[in-house]
Formats: C-alpha cells, sequence, structure tokens
C-alpha cells in the first residue's frame, strides 16, 4: 500500500513538473519567437535595459508617450491630468490640469504646424471624446474637445499618431455593432482624420480574433478574445505595436492588419501592461498599473 501511494506521488510530481516545463517553454518561445508569425520582435521583452518606479498617485497609469529626451508624459484613469515623468529617477516633474475627472486611457502626440510645436491629444474612453492640449504647462494653455461617434460601449483606449497618413488611430475593445454577426471576434481600429478633425465610422483597421485564437490554440493558454489596451507605431517602420492587458499580450501588425506576431508577456514583469510609446530612435516604453506593487515603466534599449 506504501509503495502505491508513493508512485502515486512521484507521478504526480513528475506530471506537475512536465506541465511546469511545458509553461515555460511556451512562455520563453514566446518572448523570444512568438505564437504566430515569423517576424522576430528586436527587443528582449523578458531583459528591460531599466524598470521605473512610480510614486502613488501614478498607480493607475495608463497611457504613456515619448515627450523629450528624459521625460514622457502619461494619464491616469481617474482624473484630467496629464504627468511628465523623469524617466531617471520616477518623479513627477509636474502635472497639467485639462479636464474633469473621467476614465482618460492613452495620449498621443501631433504636430501644430502653425508653431512648429506639438498638439497633445487625450482619450477619454467613457465618453470617446478625444481632448487637444495647446501650450501644455505655459500661461496660455488652452483645450479643446473633439467629438466621435465612439460611445463608452466602444471601450476606446488605444491612441496613436501616424505620421504619414496624418491621423489618429483610436483602438477599440468592443466593436458595439450589433447588426454584425462576427463583431464578437473583431477588434476595430478607427481614424481619426486631423484635417477635418471627423472620425471614419469605417475601421482603419479591423482585427479578426479569430486568427489569434486558432494560432495560439496549440499552446492551451487561458486567455479571452484579445482586448487592445494601447497602440504605438514604431519609428521608421509600418510596424503598430499593440497591447492587451486583460490578455498579457504585445499583437504586432502592419498598418494594412497584416498580423506580424504575438507574444505572451509574462505576469511577473508585465503586471497590468496599459500604456506604450516609442522614442524617435526606437526606444520601447511600457507602462504597467500598479496592484499590489508600485506602476512601473519598462525601458527597453534601441535594437
Amino acid at each position: 500500500m506504501l509503495n502505491k501511494n508513493r508512485n502515486r506521488f512521484t507521478m504526480a510530481v513528475i506530471i506537475t513538473l512536465t506541465q511546469l516545463l511545458q509553461i515555460s517553454c511556451i512562455e520563453t518561445q514566446s518572448l523570444s519567437q512568438g505564437l504566430i508569425g515569423d517576424f522576430i520582435i528586436p527587443y528582449d521583452l523578458y531583459g528591460p535595459a531599466k524598470t521605473i518606479q512610480l510614486p502613488r498617485a501614478l498607480k493607475e497609469i495608463s497611457g504613456i508617450i515619448y515627450y523629450q529626451e528624459g521625460v514622457v508624459l502619461c494619464c491616469e484613469d481617474e482624473t484630467g491630468k496629464v504627468y511628465a515623468i523623469d524617466l531617471k529617477t520616477g518623479d513627477i516633474l509636474d502635472y497639467f490640469d485639462f479636464g474633469k475627472k473621467g476614465d482618460y486611457e492613452d495620449l498621443a502626440l501631433a504636430p501644430n504646424r502653425e508653431k512648429n510645436k506639438y498638439h497633445i491629444y487625450v482619450l477619454r474612453t467613457d465618453t470617446g471624446n478625444l481632448y487637444r492640449i495647446n501650450n501644455l504647462g505655459e500661461k496660455n494653455q488652452k483645450e479643446k474637445v473633439f467629438k466621435t461617434f465612439l460611445k463608452e460601449r466602444h471601450n476606446a483606449e488605444g491612441l496613436c499618431y501616424l505620421p504619414e497618413e496624418d491621423i489618429l488611430l483610436l483602438a477599440c475593445k468592443n466593436s458595439a455593432d450589433k447588426n454584425k454577426s462576427d463583431t464578437d471576434y473583431q477588434n476595430y481600429i478607427y481614424a481619426f482624420d486631423m484635417n477635418d478633425k471627423k472620425t471614419s465610422k469605417e475601421p482603419y483597421i479591423t482585427l479578426d480574433t479569430r486568427i489569434i485564437e486558432k494560432a495560439i490554440s496549440p499552446y492551451k493558454l487561458k486567455e479571452s478574445p484579445f482586448q487592445p489596451s494601447a497602440i504605438a507605431q514604431r519609428p521608421g517602420t509600418d510596424h503598430l505595436y499593440i497591447l492587451s492587458s486583460v490578455n498579457k499580450a504585445l499583437l504586432i501588425i502592419d498598418k494594412k492588419g497584416n498580423i506580424l506576431n504575438y507574444y505572451s508577456l509574462p505576469a511577473q514583469i508585465f503586471t497590468q501592461p496599459e500604456g506604450i510609446s516609442f522614442s524617435p530612435e526606437g526606444e520601447l516604453f511600457i507602462s504597467n498599473e500598479g496592484k499590489d506593487s508600485s506602476a512601473t515603466i519598462l525601458y527597453y534599449s534601441a535594437p
């Protein structure tokens, strides 16, 4: 009897170790080769060059955008403030009020051609509106709100600027289109035209999440349908990097919506990935909302 119990225990241990080894192999493959395509990301996702700890005030950090050398701007999903963060220390250098309390999830920089400066756009998810901030932090700082057709049910959380097309991309978690039967499997990314300040109701990019689910199914990952939470274009390429916080995943596509690869992100590094941005030189920044610990910004050197 003792021998039988010992054998059962030994088998259980072997099975558990085998499962852990399989998970480790999947995770390692995910971060080196990815789980879908042949494209290899030029960043070591397992090894950020620096992990920047953020103060308690930014525990709910959401979107980030590279602003200037040593500084990123960020928003958090409770107040209408833009924060300037020192990338060396993680300290808040300053903050700027621009709106009432609300669910602000991402921000982007776009040229202000009249003054050879930049506009800052902030996406408010619970209304679908875009806030444009001119002259950030100056005495003549001004804000203007642009309404889109997007509503809270669309859950638009990702925002980025495409310079060649001169548009803002708005990535939605939900399609909110009840007239189509397949919208549960689609993510829509819409375009806001910088000239007429209107958002096209036709998606600029449509992602079919069934392609992702089918590709990762052999790895037996317990994941819900892909839901974008942030988006950024890598400079010098037509590649769009799309984060999903709920999936702890990074999806890379081209501007036509073709999937290049999919990376499952390890929870020990990416506690809750909410924002993504690049410097002009190609440095990568990913913000993580805080849970049991402080929020962070992960910094990856340019390839």
